[in-house]
């Protein structure tokens, strides 16, 4: 893309690779190259043909937030710790559907320009995902700049490499053999869910309050909600990291827009993050023990990010044992693996 399409287009992500292949030499560029390359070298040789969706969701928010019904919908975690971990320690977002990546769709934690970096020096979960996916990089040539009550949603995109490390220690992983199996259908690979966060890198207190909370709930609803039927979901630290985000709040922003969107499970990654670990393993165990609406649970959650002081952060504990309605009055919610 030239510098005066961008001029004339400001809201559409770069396409043309000279950032990738210029712009200051990096280690990172070097390994993401590799990682392209080896799609290349799948393209020639797989004689499998795939088809790959792109599309944007925004669903009406009317039924979520103006419906009586809606916020009286109980959120009701199942444990089934034979069916599969989880919330889990695992930092690979992918380890755990590898086997029927159809039967699960995994969360970008998207720029809003979609991609991010992944044209540039950016090596974090979004580019990650983009440089092993390569199919999804097409996204940036028809999808502009995501608004808050969006989404994008690419079905297909077939797994051509594996990485190690992270950020500055992202290398493409040289050993690591990718399995192309056999098409079952005409849509093939993994679907993701693709949903930006808000950056609180510079002002972390202010996620804290109603509308920031608001804002959250409904960007991770409008992906979410994309199928309108049930689906399990693969996440983890939205938003966190570089963005600043409570890793606590937004991991309690995404099980009540699970709750509102009828997910059938949430695999949760906790990336190593062994509190926050701890921390959703009594949320479950309390949402087990007391039944909870999607009402009370919203009005519980926004009191106590609101009573979060200056330079602390959001405590489960507080959440659960002094805001917590004890009320029974439901029927369904996602299952949520422990």
């Amino acid at each position: 893309m030239s510098i005066g399409a961008i001029e004339k287009f400001p809201e559409m992500p770069t396409v043309n690779f000279n950032k990738l292949y210029g712009d200051g030499f990096s280690q990172v560029k070097i390994e993401k190259m590799k990682c392209l390359f080896k799609a290349l070298e799948h393209a020639t040789t797989d004689t499998l043909h795939s088809i790959v969706k792109i599309w944007r969701s925004s669903p009406s928010m009317r039924h979520f937030f103006n419906n009586s019904e809606a916020f009286s919908v109980s959120i009701n975690p199942y444990n089934k710790d034979t069916a599969g971990n989880n919330i889990g320690m695992d930092s690979y977002m992918f380890r755990n559907n590898a086997q029927n990546p159809r039967k699960y769709f995994v969360v970008d934690f998207a720029n809003c320009m979609i991609g991010g970096g992944v044209l540039g020096h950016g090596a974090v979960q979004e580019e990650i995902l983009f440089v092993e996916h390569p199919d999804c990089i097409a996204a940036r040539c028809v999808m502009p700049k995501m608004e808050a009550n969006e989404s994008i949603i690419i079905e297909g995109a077939r797994k051509t490499c594996s990485h190690l490390g992270y950020a500055n220690q992202f290398e493409f992983d040289r050993i690591s053999t990718t399995d192309l199996s056999p098409p079952t259908n005409s849509i093939l690979g993994r679907v993701f869910v693709c949903i930006n966060a808000t950056d609180y890198s510079k002002r972390k207190q202010d996620q804290y309050h109603i509308d920031e909370i608001r804002r959250e709930l409904i960007k991770a609803l409008s992906g979410f909600s994309a199928f309108g039927i049930p689906q399990n979901c693969v996440t983890g630290n939205w938003g966190c990291g570089a963005f600043g985000g409570d890793e606590t709040l937004k991991a309690l922003i995404q099980i009540l827009a699970a709750s509102m969107a009828y997910l059938e499970s949430i695999n949760y990654c906790c990336f190593g993050k062994v509190k926050l670990h701890a921390d959703l393993k009594l949320l479950i165990g309390e949402l087990k023990n007391h039944r909870t609406t999607v009402g009370e649970y919203f009005r519980a959650m926004v009191k106590t990010a609101e009573a979060v002081k200056i330079g602390r952060a959001f405590k489960m504990t507080d959440f659960l044992h002094s805001k917590l309605p004890r009320r029974i009055n439901f029927e369904l919610f996602p299952q949520i693996y422990v």
